[in-house]
């Protein structure tokens, strides 16, 4: 998140852009990318039709005028806006067969981290139920299969954020255990400490009612979150390299290293070869730069046998 904003930022910031672009938007050109890739990330698109991507400019407009923020006369004209940020390489005219122009976004990460502004603004109105067709739009967005990284964005930015917004992401996060318990895992793996405080009573309460149901799915989750706190539960689960190959087989990548606890390294190094060379390459093939740095230090471990050093 703190990357892609960076680039963001250089790119608005540089000479050739900056000045162009606040004779346009007044230095609003952000809200109009932002509701543009949040209509796109609601609908599953990756780009907009011109008759729809003027309809929003203007209703961004429109709303700019209301608030005060830009005067009627300074307003972007239809469709000098969009050319404005097409012309800074905001936006790009995909190729169509039709006559209308379609819009898109550079890249789709660059598209879900505009997105990702909706859905930041999104879960706030839907703390406290103060808007319930916020929590409605939640409630849709987080059940889609290709959300992610629109949540991930705004997740970071909200644990990072002050107590507000992380009582606002601790409501977020047991919300989305209730409809999809893996995505809670990933959201819990991403906040801080204190966040994980909050919550950490009621979804153990989850858990242990999930356990009793679903067993598998249950696993699964705790070693997704990453929380050592889980750690003698996966052990418990994952007795041999059979029983842990079941789990693995059912939900690619749900295994933090992390969730094994502080003594995970050296608990996994006194496993069967196969059973280490197991764990090795899914922590190589799905856990991320901890699952590789994890498998590294078995493979440099003094007692190792060559199972991780084969993967």
């Amino acid at each position: 998140e703190e990357v892609l904003g960076e680039f963001v930022r250089a790119h608005d910031e540089h000479a050739e852009h900056r000045d162009e672009l606040f004779k346009v938007f007044q230095n609003n050109h952000r809200s109009y990318l932002c509701r543009l890739a949040a209509v796109m990330a609601q609908e599953g698109a990756s780009s907009l039709r011109e008759t729809d991507a003027s309809a929003l400019t203007r209703a961004v407009s429109d709303e700019l005028v209301a608030a005060g923020t830009i005067e009627q006369k300074s307003r972007p004209t239809m469709p000098g806006a969009l050319d404005a940020l097409v012309a800074h390489h905001l936006l790009v005219v995909l190729s169509t067969t039709g006559a209308e122009r379609v819009f898109g976004f550079q890249h789709q990460q660059v598209l879900e981290w505009f997105a990702s502004f909706w859905l930041e603004a999104t879960i706030l109105r839907a703390q406290g139920n103060r808007s319930s067709d916020a929590a409605q739009r939640l409630t849709e967005f987080a059940n889609r299969s290709d959300s992610d990284e629109v949540v991930f964005f705004a997740v970071e930015r909200l644990g990072n954020g002050d107590k507000a917004r992380h009582d606002a992401l601790a409501a977020f996060i047991l919300k989305a255990f209730d409809v999809d318990v893996m995505l809670a895992a990933d959201l819990i793996r991403r906040i801080p400490d204190d966040i994980w405080a909050q919550i950490a009573g009621e979804i153990c309460r989850r858990v242990s009612e999930l356990s009793k149901s679903h067993m598998s799915q249950a696993v699964s989750f705790m070693g997704r979150t990453g929380r050592p706190e889980f750690a003698n539960q996966i052990w418990d689960a994952i007795k041999d390299e059979k029983r842990y190959d079941s789990f693995a087989g059912l939900t690619r990548g749900w295994l933090a290293p992390s969730s094994l606890g502080p003594n995970g390294l050296k608990r996994v190094s006194g496993l069967a070869p196969n059973f280490i060379r197991s764990i090795a390459w899914d922590f190589c093939m799905y856990a991320g730069e901890k699952g590789l740095q994890f498998a590294k230090a078995l493979a440099l471990g003094t007692e190792l046998p060559e199972a991780a050093l084969t993967v």
